[in-house]
Parts: C-alpha cells; structure tokens; sequence
C-alpha cells in the first residue's frame, strides 16, 4: 500500500481534494498534467476487475499474514530494546562500582582537601604521568564520585590535551571551592536508563510514566546491592582493592615520625608446603630511625587477632619507601589500616 501511494497507482487524473490553495508544483511554475492517472487505471477494465476480486478474496488471509509479520516486527523490535536496556544496565552498575570507589576515596587520606595539600601532593610526585593520574583522580572523585556536575573538566578539546598543571589550576579553582556549596550524599549517585530527561509536557503527568518512576525507585536499592556484590566478587578475585585506593599518594613519613601510625603490613607465612600472604594490623608506637627516606625503622604493637601462639606482641620493622601501597602487593608491602573506613556489606 505504501509504494502504491507513493508510486500514485491509483491517481484518477485529478486532485482528491480542493483546498483553495496551489500546489507546489504550481507555485514553482510548472505545468500541471490534469489528464495525468495512476497506471492501476490505465489497465484493461477485465484486469481491473480482476485485480479487485482477487483482493476481496485474498483479505483475510492477507491480513492475517501482515499481523504476523507486524507481531514478528514488534518481537524484533522488543528484543532490540531488551537488549539495549541490558548494555544500558550494565554500564550503569560498571558506573556505579567505579562511583562506589572514588566517594570512599573522598573521606579517606586519599583525597586533597586543600590547596596546600594538593600543591605539595603535586610537586613531590615523580613524574608528569603519575600527577596527570592523581589530578584526574581528584577531580572524579567529586565528578563521578559524589556527583558535583560543575567539577567537570574534559581531558582534552579540539585536539589540545589538557596537561596535569591546567588540570590542577581547575583544580584549585573550580573544584575545591564546590565543598562549600554543594552536599556530600549519603551514597554515591546512580542513573538508571528511564524516561528522558527533557521531554514536551501537555496536560496531566501520564500514569504510565508515574508507574516507571516508581518502579526505578525500587528497583534502585536491588541494583545498588547487586553492584556492591560484584565488587565484592571482583576483589575476592584480586580486580581491585579499595584500601590500596584510599592510602594517600605520598608515603606517610611525618605520621611516622610522630610515632602515632596505624599499620597494614603484608607478611608471607609457610603452612605446611606452600607460601602464603596475610595482611597484619597494629600501631606504630616508637619511631627509631630512617635513612635518607629510603626507609624508616620503627616499633609496632601488633593487634591480638593477628598473632599466633608464640609471636611477640611488639617487633621492630623496617618500612621501605618504595613497598608503600604497591599495586601489587608482595612480603614487605604496607600501608596505612584504614579497615575501619570500608563500607561493609552483609
């Protein structure tokens, strides 16, 4: 019926209707064919006919193959949606997992609250890849992290490559200042693939479009606990590690020297025939010395669930610079005991 139409099969030679109004086609000047007719009308009487009898006869079972193929058509259709929702679902926990990692970043050691501290953070970092990761970082921990839209800044624009130092200035100039105006929520922000954000209002809201945000609304805490359960599965399967991503960027020498440092060290222990790795926990009670901050020794008090039958409560323990928080963590790593700032999930 559609290339019927648009072919004019059926046109009779004059206009269907009068509207009082030219055509386009007279309006540019052309000349009109009025004896023009579609080329259904141009065939013999017999065949026309015979045409419209076959089509009487024919319309049920034509009908009934169209709506099959239209229900084949909406099938497809609705797959090609479920699907798109599904991309949509998992880039959104993929999001929210991230989000879930950068706002446990922002009351933890990791972040720069002030400009004395990210401009010293900044100069004692050894080279321009690693101050390009941890000014991004910080600007993402409030951008993606707790939401503030006005921290965001582009890495790069019309083919200029924003470097650390501009990333820094924006820093300290948009992004530090946002703490006094905006809100720290409660959890880190989702968007779940809904209704559009702008869409034309007529009339009264829709019960369809109150019955889909309601749903979101409980369907979001469901989502939140299945995010925070893949991350738990992701970290039991060494992808990730939030307390490697809450220490702070610098290895903590003056908390050292204070004597008042809450330690995480790693150990490797034999059992039987093979080695293992386990995270030990307790308090630096005495710094005794460092060499020229390559390493500190210093005295530990070793929290009771941590030791074994025979282990002595306090030892002395040499902490090099460069097993401060590694990305891949061997006998000698440490860091700071920051257990008492993860989010627990049960």
């Amino acid at each position: 019926m559609g290339q019927s139409r648009d072919n004019n099969d059926f046109k009779r030679g004059a206009q269907e209707l009068v509207t009082g109004r030219r055509s386009k086609t007279e309006r540019d000047g052309e000349e009109v064919d009025a004896a023009e007719i579609g080329l259904f009308h141009e065939l013999l009487s017999e065949v026309t006919d015979s045409l419209i009898y076959g089509a009487k006869k024919n319309a049920k079972q034509s009908k009934r193959e169209v709506d099959g193929l239209l229900r084949i058509q909406a099938g497809s259709r609705e797959q090609k949606q479920l699907a798109s929702r599904g991309k949509k679902l998992d880039n959104a926990r993929g999001g929210l997992i991230d989000a879930i990692y950068l706002k446990q970043q922002y009351k933890s050691p990791r972040c720069w609250m002030t400009e004395e501290v990210a401009f010293s953070t900044f100069e004692q970092l050894n080279t321009k890849k690693a101050r390009l990761a941890a000014v991004k970082e910080q600007i993402l921990i409030r951008y993606l992290g707790l939401g503030w839209v006005d921290a965001h800044h582009p890495w790069s624009k019309d083919g200029h490559t924003y470097s650390a130092t501009e990333l820094l200035e924006h820093f300290v100039q948009v992004v530090l200042p946002l703490a006094e105006t905006e809100v720290e929520p409660d959890e880190a922000p989702l968007e779940l693939p809904g209704l559009p954000r702008s869409m034309c209002k007529l009339g009264t809201r829709a019960q369809d479009c109150i019955d889909l945000e309601q749903s979101l609304g409980s369907e979001e805490r469901v989502f939140r606990l299945q995010a925070l359960k893949k991350r738990e599965s992701l970290q039991n399967n060494g992808f990730g590690d939030e307390l490697e991503q809450m220490q702070q960027h610098l290895w903590p020498l003056e908390k050292l020297r204070a004597g008042k440092f809450k330690i995480d060290k790693l150990f490797e222990y034999k059992e039987e025939d093979e080695y293992v790795l386990q995270w030990c926990q307790g308090n630096v009670t005495k710094f005794i010395s460092e060499k020229e901050e390559k390493h500190v020794i210093v005295e530990v008090k070793w929290n009771g669930d941590c030791l074994s039958e025979n282990d002595p409560r306090s030892t002395r323990e040499i902490l090099m610079r460069t097993k401060w928080n590694p990305n891949k963590p061997a006998d000698g790593a440490w860091r700071e005991d920051l257990h008492d700032k993860i989010l627990n999930i049960s």
